[in-house]
């Protein structure tokens, strides 16, 4: 900028002579000085509401300085002088804050553009180290629950074996299958669901505060590097100043109408041309031949008022400057956010991974719980009733009795030694669904082919979807006072299965509807809601489980 201003006052006052470098030299040299005492003074104020307001106004005292110190000086050493105190300090407060707008723009979507990228790194790292983990993890938790449950269990199912064989007496034995069902069994399969899911480690990157390099995007569109309104705001403060340092008779209304008639080429531009990637070599000549277009009319401007020659060069070589530069800028300061919000939506998708890898490892830890604790309550407990219920009754051959005890302890101990299911046939469970409720409830489901593919290849998802379509089956009839329920079971993204339930009850309140398996909602779906459609007058369950890709 102070370039620019020694430059002007050369041509304008026909002064050619190295003596102006002492103006500009100096004034620079106040400039910078003030510069950095400025950035110190503003870093007190960074963060706040108004700093943007103070950044302004110090930028305005410092190009208003610099200005007068170019005067000052020029005057000191005999240069010629043609402008008044007054205008070069407020030609250098307008000169300041532009410079100051421009210079923010251009650092503001740098610093943006590599802060997106260090992100984007970040969230790559961290996604491929809980990609690795999360299996392991998911693994781990379930032997170690397996490994509590056994370490429990099977001390005490090897105790009563061992009485068995060394005593007769039923009433022992029978007092110690009764504790180990009442104090172990039912306390260990009721708890099981309550337990936290373990958290997850959150390791912290070196590429959040890693400096990187700014690369320019090799293509670009040329619409989306037209801003009508930033042009606006730059060309019209600028153009005012010079025009009337001119002093041209009605200043301002030749600025607005050279000003809208940029702004509306620009919108024209943005608005009409073909919005297709080239390169961004191309796309600056681009920026060029706009700034050229939007600077003409003020050039013809200029020379239609019949100006000396030295006063047309020196507008000249102002507005030029000013077009050309405010189009480079904002340009530029475009190319880096189009790139910030590329970079930005890909976060987004690489978070949305990430949450959905995190769901798939919430799920097959739910899902081992349950199938562990239907393991616990079924087989598990079965074999030990029925061991009880043996030695309870009498039986003529006492050694057949004690056998059959035998094997029942043995079924138990077998099982615990066993994976829980791992097949679920999921047209056989609609079936026995719909004949459960017959008569009370007429049950629907239908599931599409893409649905049904992806179901038969992922375990826990077909076991949640299972879940889930029991629990909203008895809950829209024993809470909601339903009498038919439709369900729809789909897949329209890859990885997601989309669970809808439909039902003529009455929709829960939230109070009501706590304890109702909602729980079990928030830790199988990604997302979902129960609400009353407009339309249909129907309460619907939405919800979104994750499938494992």
């Amino acid at each position: 900028m102070a370039t620019l201003t020694v430059v002007t006052d050369v041509f304008r006052l026909s002064s050619p002579t190295w003596l102006w470098l002492a103006p500009f030299l100096i004034s620079f040299g106040v400039a910078f000085a003030l510069g950095v005492a400025a950035h110190f003074l503003a870093r007190k104020f960074e963060g706040k509401s108004y700093a943007w307001v103070l950044n302004l106004l110090i930028s305005a005292v410092i190009g208003a300085i610099k200005n007068v110190t170019v005067m000052v000086v020029a005057l000191a050493i005999e240069l010629p002088n043609d402008v008044t105190l007054t205008y070069r300090a407020v030609g250098g407060a307008i000169g300041g804050v532009l410079f100051t707008i421009c210079f923010a723009a251009i650092t503001g979507s740098r610093a943006d553009h590599s802060k997106a990228v260090n992100r984007l790194k970040a969230m790559r790292s961290t996604l491929l180290t809980q990609r690795e983990n999360l299996k392991d993890l998911a693994d781990l938790e379930n032997k170690r629950l397996v490994a509590a449950s056994s370490d429990l269990l099977m001390p005490k199912l090897s105790r009563i074996q061992e009485n068995l064989n060394n005593s007769p007496e039923n009433l022992e034995i029978i007092e110690q299958i009764r504790n180990t069902l009442d104090a172990d069994l039912r306390p260990l399969t009721q708890g099981l669901l309550a337990f936290p899911i373990p958290q997850l480690p959150n390791p912290q990157h070196e590429t959040i505060s890693e400096k990187i390099r700014v690369e320019t995007p090799k293509y670009s569109e040329l619409p989306r590097l037209l801003s009508p309104t930033r042009s606006l705001v730059l060309s019209g403060v600028s153009l005012f100043s010079m025009i009337a340092l001119m002093d041209v008779p009605g200043s301002l209304a030749a600025t607005l109408v050279l000003v809208t008639y940029n702004s509306i080429l620009v919108w024209a531009l943005k608005s009409f041309l073909p919005r297709k990637k080239i390169r961004t070599s191309t796309a600056t000549l681009g920026l060029i031949f706009v700034a050229i277009a939007g600077w003409a009319p003020v050039e013809v401007f200029v020379v239609w008022q019949g100006k000396e020659l030295v006063q047309i060069v020196t507008f000249t070589l102002l507005s030029f400057s000013t077009y050309l530069t405010s189009s480079l800028v904002i340009g530029y300061s475009l190319i880096l956010d189009s790139g910030r919000k590329k970079i930005e939506f890909e976060i987004a998708k690489e978070n949305d991974v990430l949450q959905h890898e995190i769901s798939i490892f919430e799920q097959k830890i739910w899902v081992f719980r349950k199938s562990w604790q239907l393991l616990l309550h079924g087989k598990v407990q079965a074999a030990l009733t029925a061991a009880l219920t043996r030695l309870s009754l009498p039986h003529n051959d006492n050694s057949v009795k004690l056998e059959l005890v035998r094997q029942d302890l043995k079924r138990a101990e077998t099982a615990l030694q066993n994976h829980p299911l791992r097949h679920i046939e999921l047209t056989n469970s609609i079936e026995e669904l719909s004949s459960a409720w017959s008569g009370v409830c007429d049950v629907k489901v239908s599931v599409s082919e893409r649905a049904t593919r992806a179901l038969q290849r992922n375990f826990e998802t077909m076991f949640s979807v299972n879940e889930i379509m029991r629990e909203a089956i008895s809950n829209a009839v024993r809470h909601g006072s339903s009498t038919r329920v439709d369900i729809e079971i789909d897949r329209v993204q890859d990885e997601v299965i989309e669970f809808i339930c439909r039902n003529n009850g009455t929709l829960l309140t939230v109070q009501a509807s706590q304890g109702l398996g909602f729980e079990m909602m928030n830790e199988l779906t990604t997302e979902w809601s129960l609400t009353t459609e407009e339309k249909s007058g129907l309460t619907a369950l939405r919800a979104r489980i994750p499938v494992s890709l």
